[in-house]
């Protein structure tokens, strides 16, 4: 990590090698993570050398390998209490609250949902503020919002609620969605996964006739058995 840290600062990358244990009980592990060779080999050295598309994406792996390294962003969040309305039982206490990035570490490398985070930081900045301030109401705005049921699952979604479950493994993921679409039991729209009529008609028939069969707990179950067997356990 001496590249990163003449390139970023000493106090930015982690006194320690940082190593994360997995989020999902049926990692398989089995395989060397995708990563650069050299974290010298900075994405600014092979742009303009190799194809754009290659570019990008070698970028991107060198950014979330050398963040993995880095020492832990710090924020300092600050909480505002202001009272509202004319002294009485009428006067409301308004609570206002913004963080400011005290030390980037890994934010100084990547950052996901850039432009999201920027939105979120200017929205949640406050002004320098001093205790028995008075302040001016410049604007009143009423926002309206409405409970929404849970969105659909997008394939990401589908597979991190299967890693939740203990539901197949990473080499099956990708059979298990095929295999959904292929025999017409859901279908794509803008991205998320709408069961079909025959979904529909198939998932009833299976609820009713084998439900002990389809439950997440039997698959979970055994599959943790079927991995026991190929340990030889």
């Amino acid at each position: 990590m001496r590249s990163p840290a003449r390139l970023y600062g000493k106090e930015e990358v982690a006194e320690e090698p940082r190593v994360f244990k997995t989020k999902s009980k049926n990692a398989q592990e089995a395989h060397e993570a995708i990563r650069p060779t050299s974290a010298a080999v900075t994405p600014a050295e092979v742009e303009g050398k190799i194809d754009h598309d290659l570019y990008r994406l070698y970028a991107l792996i060198w950014k979330r390998a050398v963040a993995s390294q880095m020492a832990l962003a710090v924020f300092d969040t600050v909480a505002a209490d202001m009272l509202a309305g004319p002294d009485g039982p009428d006067r409301h206490l308004l609570r206002a609250t913004g963080s400011t990035l005290v030390k980037p570490g890994y934010i100084s490398v990547y950052q996901e949902g850039t432009d999201d985070a920027k939105d979120d930081e200017e929205s949640h900045s406050l002004p320098p503020l001093n205790e028995g301030d008075t302040v001016d109401l410049l604007s009143l705005t009423a926002a309206q919002h409405f409970t929404e049921p849970p969105p659909r699952y997008s394939e990401a979604s589908l597979v991190k609620a299967l890693e939740e479950h203990g539901i197949g493994r990473p080499s099956t993921y990708a059979t298990i969605i095929s295999t959904l679409q292929d025999r017409e039991y859901v279908e794509m729209d803008n991205r998320r996964f709408v069961p079909t009529d025959i979904g529909k008609i198939v998932n009833r028939f299976l609820t009713e006739h084998f439900h002990r069969y389809v439950e997440y707990g039997f698959t979970a179950a055994m599959e943790d058995e079927l991995d026991a067997v190929s340990r030889g356990e």
